[in-house]
């Protein structure tokens, strides 16, 4: 097989993932921002934010389209039948989007040290999904940990426009570090949208199982690695 021109990682349960609460922690900020500018019972506002949430999804499986934090509020504001100035919404729009800063996801064991070492070898990039967490509060995440500028590009679902596995994820990135889609490597933990979006637009596929396996039997993917130490040592028979 021949040697990638580049790399790309997904976010998600491949470089950073929730392992405790802090998904609850970050909905508690949403929910008690919401609740003290309205005044509405907490429950209520609770229970708007968790169909919120579901409708994300329903929209992200079913069109392959990521929602931002501005729909989010839209939905809360329609569900509680309440309306903001344009100055209170943006604040809160705010509020919703850096939920994650004050309440991150961790860095899986050895990602930091495999994104370094592949750089030194090849142009990389990011090619993730987002959500109610959009690609700007991603991006400091990554720069908390001081890799953000070691990615040549940063592609974001809600951002392009479309989600994975569509080919205009893989082909933003593919434009931004100047090589053929056929070119790139990506690695991610999700058959569908990772593995079979690497595969459909003719780019290798390596699945990342250091966080959950759930697709390692029957994958499509060319590599496979259970470990960032296992990538590492795997790295230079992998990009010379």
């Amino acid at each position: 097989m021949k040697q990638p021109a580049a790399v790309t990682f997904d976010f998600w349960g491949t470089l950073f993932a929730d392992i405790d609460d802090a998904p609850h922690v970050r909905t508690a900020i949403r929910v008690d921002a919401f609740t003290e500018a309205t005044g509405l019972s907490r429950e209520n506002v609770e229970a708007a934010h968790n169909n919120a949430g579901r409708a994300f999804m329903k929209h992200h499986i079913e069109k392959q389209e990521t929602l931002t934090p501005r729909h989010a509020f839209d939905m809360m504001c329609e569900a509680c039948n309440v309306t903001f100035s344009d100055d209170d919404a943006n604040a809160m729009i705010e509020t919703f989007a850096t939920a994650i800063l004050h309440a991150p996801p961790k860095v899986i064991p050895e990602a930091v040290e495999a994104v370094r070492e592949t750089a030194e070898r090849a142009p990389i990039a990011i090619i993730s999904d987002a959500g109610m967490s959009p690609g700007s509060s991603l991006r400091v995440l990554l720069d908390n940990e001081d890799i953000l500028d070691v990615f040549t590009v940063t592609v974001f679902s809600n951002e392009v426009g479309v989600a994975k596995p569509q080919r205009p994820m893989f082909e933003t990135a593919a434009e931004g570090l100047g090589v053929g889609i056929h070119e790139l490597l990506h690695i991610g933990d999700l058959e569908p949208t990772d593995i079979d979006g690497a595969i459909g637009v003719g780019s290798q596929a390596a699945l990342f199982t250091g966080h959950q396996d759930k697709y390692l039997e029957g994958t499509r993917a060319h590599h496979h690695f259970p470990s960032w130490a296992d990538y590492r040592s795997k790295l230079a028979s992998l990009l010379g």
